[in-house]
């Protein structure tokens, strides 16, 4: 196996930062984001500035696909898929919000994974979940067992968002090492074989040092969700050092790596540059400038970086892009919206609380949660939200799709919201 050594994207990233003298390249794609000049002034999201559709497809309610609080979804060709915290996986199609069927189950047989929480493949509808004993669990669109794919490396810590693929079939892992021996990569694997690996811009020496802990708290996604927004639904690991001020607070799908227009990229926290895999290597290919609101990787342990921001989630696609990020972590988190139009280098930002005003059919703010591969961004409105609503908007106008939500009732599942 070959190693791609991290003085390679060092030098890649400082021949980008000095070619960078405007906020487009010279093929149209953002190169320097504003991010932080955005953050100084907040305004109020609209729908209109970013889709043309509004879409609600309300999900088939029966006893068998019943949803529950604190739910995932994300679209995956033409199939809805929803993370539940029964630990189910349910599938819905995009068209009609039928119930389908649940997709596997978590267990150690041959068909079973370890967590509902999966990434897939949209142009063949492969749906992926993380194994047992180091391997993929893989089901079709029709949410039928395939096959399992082995991981020739060390998988504690993965999530959902540790994972992707490349054209030619490769599959690309993010290793953290932040509680283990100091060291990030990304490790590459084809036909159950490491094929290469690379260490990525942050990585320190320094191993984890369980003795230094002096507290240590696991959130389950409902509470991680109400406090740090959705990146926590796989789950999010606090700890507290007996340093003074010091800790960590670990989103464990935090957006690493994703797929848009055919291409992989890769994102790190503390690490504003969001890079393209090319075959092996990493090729810088944009910066999301914080400005002073910046969090340097050798600072990422210290509470007192209220005026940091933590970039947490970003769902892109083709000429647009949001980012999440959070402020004030450790104290009183604030969560953000930023929105950024590639073709124009606009950049929005918003309080999270406060959603995407819904100016296309009136009706309540839309959250996007995920993106599809086809660049369909998806939310979900609860029932009870839904239902509430119309309690309150009586007189207002709305399209006949709105409408037809009024027969949604509070302990019905909740509506996909869907966005393009």
């Amino acid at each position: 196996m070959k190693k791609t050594y991290l003085c390679q994207l060092t030098v890649a990233s400082c021949l980008f930062l000095a070619a960078c003298n405007g906020d487009k390249t010279a093929d149209g794609k953002l190169s320097v984001i504003p991010l932080g000049t955005a953050i100084e002034k907040p305004v109020e999201l609209k729908a209109s500035d970013y889709f043309k559709l509004v879409r609600y497809v309300p999900l088939e309610t029966t006893d068998s696909s019943l949803i529950g609080k604190g739910p995932y979804v994300q679209i995956i060709k033409d199939r809805i898929l929803v993370s539940t915290n029964q630990s189910q996986c349910l599938m819905f199609d995009k068209g009609t919000g039928k119930f389908i069927k649940q997709v596997g189950h978590i267990g150690n047989d041959p068909e079973g994974y370890n967590s509902v929480f999966c990434w897939g493949d949209n142009e063949t509808g492969m749906i992926y979940f993380n194994g047992w004993n180091k391997d993929l669990v893989c089901y079709d669109q029709d949410g039928v067992f395939q096959r399992k794919i082995k991981i020739p490396f060390e998988t504690m810590g993965a999530s959902s968002t540790s994972f992707g693929y490349q054209n030619d079939g490769t599959f690309v892992l993010y290793k953290s090492g932040i509680l283990g021996d100091g060291k990030n990569n990304l490790l590459f694997f084809k036909d159950n074989m490491p094929v290469d690996s690379c260490s990525t811009m942050a990585t320190d020496e320094q191993p984890f040092d369980p003795s230094n802990i002096a507290s240590i708290a696991i959130l389950k996604s409902e509470t991680g969700i109400e406090l740090l927004g959705p990146t926590a639904y796989e789950g999010t690991i606090v700890i507290d050092y007996k340093e003074p001020e010091t800790g960590c607070i670990i989103l464990n799908a935090n957006t690493r790596l994703w797929r848009q227009d055919k291409e992989l990229y890769f994102k790190e926290a503390y690490n504003d540059t969001i890079y393209q895999i090319k075959d092996r290597t990493l090729m810088p290919s944009g910066v999301l400038d914080l400005g002073k609101y910046h969090w340097s990787f050798s600072e990422r342990f210290m509470k007192n970086k209220d005026n940091a921001a933590l970039i947490t989630q970003i769902l892109d696609s083709e000429d647009r892009m949001i980012v999440r990020f959070i402020r004030e972590l450790f104290h009183k988190p604030t969560l953000y919206n930023a929105v950024i139009t590639k073709s124009t280098g606009d950049v929005k930002v918003g309080l999270y609380a406060d959603g995407m005003k819904d100016d296309l059919t009136n009706y309540l703010p839309l959250q996007p949660m995920s993106v599809s591969q086809a660049g369909e961004y998806v939310g979900l409105l609860s029932a009870a939200d839904a239902a509430e609503w119309f309690e309150d908007n009586e007189n207002k106008e709305i399209p006949q799709q709105v409408k037809e939500l009024k027969r949604i009732g509070e302990e019905d599942n909740p509506v996909v919201v869907i966005m393009k």
